[in-house]
């Protein structure tokens, strides 16, 4: 075997073997780079869902406990008030059966600090001035049982509820601003990985070169279409 043909078959095996090494690395990068963008997407979804079985949760509850404390400030009929009484237990029950999975769901999607704002058991040792969303829900539904025994304490009632209602609010706008900063950061690393395919893509498709070498017959190879033609556009003249 001449040099000439121990050089095409050297170079036959080096371009495969190295070719399929560079191929299976790059696909391996794809493979990598899409698995953390679908773990990173899903983790949105599923956090999106969780806040709207949250709040949803808390509108039901506090629209049934000021539909009920309406009816007590305003001395409505007995059947009205046990109706609106028993309307809000009815989802106080509810929220009892999910209170745990909404905490867990919300320190795994959100984090500590919005879980303990939702649910903070060291409320237990100073019901009267809770901290936590639960809890601020409990004092408010003694306070209205209270109301139905003593008029006199409507102020201070109403006061309560409307700190809940302030409190529900910025907890609401704080996740929700959560998700969004989480919505930007996907979108930038998706645009990451795009600019990453791109790049890989220029590499794993080089630029062809073209062999200037002379001929046996002492003629040039052929080059580029300008070259070819004996030079540039400019010199054709």
């Amino acid at each position: 075997m001449d040099a000439d043909m121990q050089s095409l078959v050297i170079g036959f095996v080096l371009t495969t073997v190295l070719g399929g090494l560079l191929g299976a690395g790059l696909q391996r990068t794809q493979w990598n780079r899409q698995a953390r963008l679908d773990i990173a997407k899903q983790g949105y979804v599923d956090a999106t869902t969780m806040l709207e079985q949250v709040l949803t949760s808390i509108d039901r509850r506090y629209y049934g406990l000021y539909r009920w404390y309406s009816s007590v400030r305003d001395d409505e009929p007995e059947q009205k008030l046990a109706e609106r009484e028993a309307v809000y237990f009815a989802t106080v029950h509810e929220w009892n059966e999910k209170l745990r999975t909404h905490h867990q769901g919300i320190r795994r999607h959100l984090g500590a600090s919005h879980a303990l704002s939702f649910l903070n058991y060291r409320d237990d040792l100073d019901p009267q001035h809770p901290s936590s969303l639960h809890y601020r829900f409990v004092l408010c539904t003694s306070l209205v049982h209270r109301l139905k025994a003593d008029p006199r304490t409507e102020p201070a009632v109403w006061s309560e509820i409307e700190k809940l209602n302030w409190h529900l609010t910025e907890f609401a706008q704080e996740a929700t601003t959560e998700l969004i900063r989480r919505s930007h950061s996907l979108r930038r690393l998706r645009s990451r990985d795009l600019a990453e395919e791109r790049s890989e893509a220029m590499v794993s498709r080089p630029e062809p070169r073209f062999d200037r070498s002379p001929r046996p017959d002492g003629r040039r190879r052929p080059g580029r279409a300008g070259e070819a033609r004996g030079g540039s556009g400019s010199q054709a003249g």
